[in-house]
């Protein structure tokens, strides 16, 4: 199974507010996608899986969501 290593993770609380307030979305069916091109040459792309606590309210479910998306990407 693949994991990200830190270099790709988005894990900034900076970084991850400006994603949701300037980035792009496209919304099909459950799942929203948003990204934000990255103007620096020397950054790595970077992924942030998130799975709201308000849809889905067992953690275990959560994570198998989050597992699945992960080894799709």
């Amino acid at each position: 199974m693949h994991s990200f290593n830190k270099l790709e993770r988005l894990s900034s609380k900076a970084a991850i507010k400006k994603l949701f307030e300037e980035g792009e979305a496209i919304v099909a069916s459950s799942f929203l996608l948003l990204w934000k091109e990255n103007t620096d040459k020397y950054s790595t792309t970077q992924t942030l899986i998130s799975v709201p606590k308000r849809n889905i309210s067992l953690a275990t479910k959560r994570n198998l969501i989050k597992r699945r998306v992960n080894e799709a990407f």
